[in-house]
Order: structure tokens, then C-alpha cells, then sequence
């Protein structure tokens, strides 16, 4: 026994070092990649490179190499009052009339086209680079486009009630959470972090950042920041059963204020109470221009209830260095025992949490290709109020240390999870080195130690987007000789192709790679196969252990069609999923397989859910349904990216 624990100890060192150094000399190394990158215009857009710009008469593709800065400008706002103002100030001169007939053409007869892009977010402000920003200026569009006399009437109705119902985002919102003010230079990369931070606040259809040359200032320039609502009213139901269903309501956009309130309403018959409150929040995304986000939630499921609040602020280096969040919640929770599945606990407790971390720009090469030294401390504390027989003890205490290592910008795309709507790909580099300490009582310590590093950019000449990201701790009763305890190997890999053309319809493929595996975890911690993240809509108690691996393959065609403003996409998916004992082989442990298609639809200007439509079959599955059909509701999904967390324990889960 010694002698394998000696082993495990010997490897788990190893691998831990190996991972730091790497990701040392990852985030350290410059990032060069010399390549000639082709570059698609579509009839219309309009190509700036440094002081020169070409206008595309048909669709074309040029190449430019990677390394020069470069940007296509397109409209993104395609409302009458939109096109008429520019159109305007296009027949000011006849060369600019001439740039708007090309730019607004495609948006007129091609409206329904989805339009692919890819680009670094700060290329399209690279021209201005160090000019005076001398005035800002907002500008909001309809939340809906103006309909056409042949649209039905009831539609017409429908969408005039809802322009009245609406309420825009106030100017202060959008005003207060700006990283520039008049009178700085324009740096690029502020302003695309901050169009990125717009863009993803979930009431915003579209943000535009227009930059305007001053004709009595040739060092000046204004910003006309344009934003597009959503209707933030939505609702999402559920149904799983004609026993079991679910309604959630949600306005996203509270009396235009950037205040989220929501709620679900559930119904089950097996509960004595068979309709009640399943969850509630009330959340401010950014309070004031503190860049401070707060909710306030409660939450009702089968075996766990909860309420709290949390306040927390990310870090946005260069600009918001430091960032932190403070938490409070009341647990009660059913725990069983799954090595006596008889015996059950209710657990009462209280957990609480405070985290700060300040960002330091040690390593600064130029703007945009610093590597930010980030220290973490996070203090978090458990006090049982009933129930603490269980676990023979009243308080679980938690200090932990971080040492954040982190360079990453973004691209700029879409049509991957969206239908349209720019979305952000993160690349770059982080590393995270995590140390701490769990008292108990009678001054009973644990120690940790662990690591995280990922890494994601485009490869083989953006035909493919990876993100990868390992992670290793454990637990250690000693700082000498210890002994590992409830360790965690994490390895998680994402795939994201490029978007091609077959027949009418843009395709994506995605490849999800999921690896977990326990380290003298204790028997009662184990592991599931879950539906959504592991096999979709997949439900079986029996498949757990301590070691899993996880296969999901999709492929997506979005079309181009349209019905009262749904955009639509079609997907075929394979999950496989293998969990059984740690330290097997994992491909002789108990399989799992799913293969499904389906459907989904959006609108871009309301801030509904995703639907989803799928038929699910599972084969050779004993215990289950074999076949599987259901409509829902998606969450929004985005990829994962290189942000600041506060330092945890690697979850086993």
C-alpha cells in the first residue's frame, strides 16, 4: 500500500509541475503566428486597411497576412430611421454616396442573410488609434423594425402592443459601465472590451461603436455608441410529463434600467403540494459605475432549498484592476448516504464567502499583449445549524490563495451559438496556481494545492477554434510526506469549426471532450452522468463512480429562413459517455450513448430562450426509455473563456 500511495504521490507532483511549466512558458512566448489569412467580402462590405480602404463590388475573397490590422465594415443597423440618417450623410459628398449605395445594399435585398464574420474585436478602431476622443455621443434604435403592409394583422397588433409595452435602456446604463470619458486617447483594445461588455449584457440585440473624424479637429474624433434593445419581456415553460411541467417568467430589462427579475412556477403531482415557486432572483448587472454586479435569489428543488444574495466584480484589466464579491446563503439539504441508500440527513447550514483579487500589468510588452499577474485570496466559512451529527463537526472554515497568470483578447464572430448576433471567442493563455487550507474543529487542518491552465486560438489557418484546460489538486493532511486526499484530474477540450457553405445552409461542427477523474476520493463522492452536460436528456441514477469520460458531437446548419422574425438551424448529436471505477481503463467501464436531432429557433429581438425541439434514441440501455422526445427552452450558451474566478477546491462533480 505504501508503495502505490508513493506512486500516486510521485505522479501527481509530476504532473503538477509539468502543467506550471508550461503554462510559464506559454504565457511568456510571444504569440506569432506568420500565415496569409484569406479574407471574405460579401457585395457591399467595405475593407479598411491602415489609411486605405476598399469597397467590394461582388463577393470576393482577398489575402492579407495575419499580421496586418485590418477591419470590414458593415451595418449591423438596418432600420429605416437608421439607413435614412446615414444615407443623409452619405450624399454630403459624392464618394461617400457612392461607399453607402455598396454598404447598405446587401441589408435591402439580402436582409434574411445571416452575415459570417471573423475578426479581432479591436482591428475596426486601429485607424484612430491615439486620437482625442472629444465627445460621446448614444443612440438607440427600435426595438423593432418597421413592418411592411403585407404583414398580417394580427401581427401587427401583436408587435405595436409590444413597442408600447417596452421600455429602452436608459443612457446612464449604457453610459455609467464605459471604460473611456472625453478627453483620452483612443486605445483600441479599451474600446473593444467595452463593445464586448455591451454586446453581452442579455437586454442588448446590438451595440455599434462609430467613430467620426472632426473636421475642426484633425486629432479628434466622436464616438456615437448605438445600442439595439431586445424585448426583454419572455417567458419559458417546461414540460417533461403531463405530471411535471415548469413555467418561468422574466423581465431582463426592468423598466429599462438593466435590472433582471424572474421567477418559475412549478407543477409536479408527486409533491403535497403539488404547485409551487420553484426559484426567484432579482439581479442589477452593473450597479452605478461601480462595475459591481448584485442578485438576490431563492431557489426550491427536490432536495435542496436556498436563498441568499452575492455582490461581485470582474476584473477588466487594464482598466478595473480590482475585483471581488461577497456572498451569503442558507442551505437545507437532503443528504443520503449512498453506501447505506436507507439513511437520509436533512442538513441545515449557513455558507458565506469574500474574495478579492487585484491585477498587475508586471509583464507589459504593448497594449493588448500584456500578460496581468492577478493575486486571489478567498475566505468562506460553513456553519451547520442542524444536522452537524452527521459530519461530526459545527463550522468548516476555508482560506485559500491564488496566483493568477492571464493574456487573452477576442475575435469577434457569430452564427455559432447565436443566429446572427455578434458573439466574442476568447484566445490566449491562463494559468492559475491555488494553495490553501480547511480547518475544522479541535484545530483540525487539511492543506491544498492545485493548478489550472488553459489555452484556446484559432489553428490551421482558422479552420479550427480549440480550447483545452487541465486541472489537478488535492487535498494533503501534512505538508511533509502527506498523503493525497479527495484529489481531482480535470481535462476538458472543445473544438469549434469554421463556418462552411452546403447548399443553403451555414455549417458548424462542435467536438466536446470531457475527462474527470477522483484521487482517494472517498467512496460516497462520486460521479453521474448528467443530462444536458454529459448525454442530452439522458436520466439513470445507477451509472456513477469516480472516473468519467465524455464524447458530445453536433454539427449545426443554420438556414436562412425566416417567420416573424425566427431564424432557424438544424443539428444532428452524438454523446458517449464511459464512467465506472478510478484508475481502470476507462474505455472497459460502463458505456452510455445517445444520437439525437432536431431543431431550434430564435428571435433575435426578444429575449426568449432558445427552442429546442429533439428527438433523443439511446440503444442497449436497460432501465430507461429508449426514445425520447421533448421541447424546451436552451440557456445561453457561450464559450468558455480566460476569466478571473475566485479560488476554489477543483470540483468532483
Amino acid at each position: 500500500m505504501k508503495n502505490k500511495i508513493s506512486k500516486i504521490q510521485l505522479h501527481f507532483f509530476l504532473l503538477l509541475g509539468c502543467i506550471c511549466l508550461f503554462s510559464v512558458f506559454s504565457l511568456t512566448a510571444e504569440e506569432v503566428h506568420f500565415y496569409n489569412r484569406p479574407i471574405h467580402l460579401h457585395k457591399g462590405d467595405i475593407l479598411h486597411v491602415g489609411d486605405s480602404l476598399y469597397v467590394a463590388e461582388k463577393d470576393t475573397t482577398l489575402i492579407l497576412p495575419n499580421t496586418v490590422p485590418y477591419f470590414i465594415e458593415t451595418r449591423r443597423f438596418t432600420s429605416q430611421e437608421k439607413l435614412d440618417s446615414l444615407q443623409y450623410e452619405a450624399e454630403q459628398s459624392k464618394i461617400t454616396e457612392e461607399h453607402y449605395k455598396l454598404a447598405v445594399k446587401k441589408h435591402q435585398s439580402e436582409s434574411n442573410d445571416p452575415l459570417y464574420l471573423l475578426e479581432q474585436s479591436q482591428y475596426q478602431f486601429m485607424p484612430y488609434k491615439g486620437m482625442i476622443i472629444r465627445k460621446i455621443e448614444f443612440d438607440h434604435q427600435p426595438v423593432f423594425r418597421k413592418v411592411s403592409e403585407s404583414t398580417p394583422r394580427i401581427v401587427k397588433i401583436l408587435r405595436n402592443a409590444a413597442t408600447k409595452l417596452h421600455v429602452t435602456t436608459k443612457s446612464t446604463v449604457v453610459r455609467d459601465i464605459l471604460l473611456f470619458k472625453e478627453g483620452e486617447p483612443l486605445d483600441p483594445f479599451v474600446l473593444a472590451e467595452n463593445e464586448r461588455i455591451i454586446y453581452e449584457l442579455p437586454f442588448i440585440e446590438n451595440v455599434d461603436f462609430e467613430i467620426k473624424l472632426r473636421e475642426d479637429d484633425p486629432q479628434g474624433v466622436d464616438i456615437i455608441i448605438t445600442t439595439k434593445d431586445k424585448f426583454s419581456i419572455g417567458a419559458n415553460p417546461g414540460l417533461s410529463s403531463w405530471s411535471k411541467g415548469r413555467l418561468e417568467v422574466y423581465d431582463l430589462n426592468l423598466a429599462g434600467l438593466g435590472h433582471e427579475i424572474s421567477t418559475t412556477v412549478a407543477y409536479d403531482e408527486a409533491r403535497k403540494k403539488p404547485l409551487y415557486i420553484k426559484d426567484g432572483e432579482y439581479k442589477i448587472y452593473h450597479i452605478g459605475s461601480t462595475f459591481l454586479c448584485g442578485r438576490m435569489f431563492y431557489s426550491d428543488q427536490d432536495v435542496e432549498k436556498e436563498y441568499g444574495f452575492e455582490i461581485q466584480r470582474d476584473a477588466l484589466p487594464p482598466k478595473i484592476n480590482i475585483a471581488g464579491g461577497l456572498g451569503l446563503k442558507r442551505v437545507h439539504e437532503l443528504y443520503t448516504n449512498i453506501l447505506n441508500d436507507t439513511t437520509s440527513y436533512w442538513l441545515d447550514y449557513l455558507e458565506s464567502e469574500l474574495c478579492i483579487g487585484i491585477a498587475n500589468d508586471v509583464l507589459r510588452k504593448e497594449k493588448g499583449k500584456s500578460v496581468f499577474i492577478v493575486p486571489t485570496l478567498r475566505l468562506a466559512s460553513k456553519k451547520y445549524l442542524f444536522g452537524s451529527g452527521v459530519f461530526g463537526r459545527e463550522t468548516n472554515e476555508e482560506v485559500f490563495f491564488g496566483l493568477n497568470f492571464l493574456k487573452s483578447r477576442f475575435y469577434k464572430s457569430n452564427l455559432i451559438y447565436d443566429f446572427g448576433k455578434v458573439e466574442y471567442i476568447p484566445y490566449g493563455h491562463l494559468g492559475e496556481l491555488i494553495a490553501g487550507m480547511e480547518f475544522e474543529e479541535d484545530d483540525d487542518r487539511n492543506f491544498y494545492i492545485g493548478f489550472h491552465y488553459s489555452q484556446g486560438d484559432f489553428i490551421f489557418n482558422d479552420i479550427l477554434y480549440y480550447y483545452s484546460k487541465i486541472s489537478l489538486g488535492s487535498y494533503f493532511d501534512k505538508l511533509l510526506i502527506p498523503n493525497l486526499d479527495r484529489g481531482v484530474l480535470s481535462l476538458k477540450i472543445h473544438f469549434l469549426s469554421k463556418l462552411y457553405n452546403v447548399w443553403d445552409y451555414s455549417v458548424r461542427n462542435f467536438i466536446k471532450i470531457d475527462y474527470i477523474q477522483g484521487i482517494d476520493q472517498p467512496p460516497y463522492n462520486v460521479l453521474y452522468i448528467n443530462d444536458l452536460e454529459d448525454i442530452d436528456g439522458f436520466k439513470d441514477a445507477t451509472g456513477t463512480g469516480q472516473q468519467r469520460l465524455v464524447f458530445n458531437i453536433e454539427n449545426v446548419a443554420f438556414s436562412d429562413w425566416e417567420f416573424l422574425g425566427f431564424r432557424f438551424a438544424f443539428f444532428t448529436l452524438c454523446d458517449v459517455g464511459f464512467i465506472g471505477k478510478s484508475g481502470d481503463n476507462i474505455f472497459q467501464d460502463t458505456g452510455y450513448i445517445g444520437v439525437g436531432a432536431g431543431v431550434r429557433a430564435r428571435n433575435e429581438s426578444f429575449v426568449f430562450k432558445t427552442i429546442q425541439l429533439d428527438f433523443m434514441y439511446y440503444p442497449d440501455i436497460d432501465g430507461t426509455r429508449k426514445f425520447t422526445l421533448s421541447l424546451s427552452g436552451q440557456p445561453e450558451l457561450v464559450l468558455p473563456d480566460f476569466g478571473i474566478k475566485c479560488p476554489k477546491p477543483i470540483a468532483f462533480e
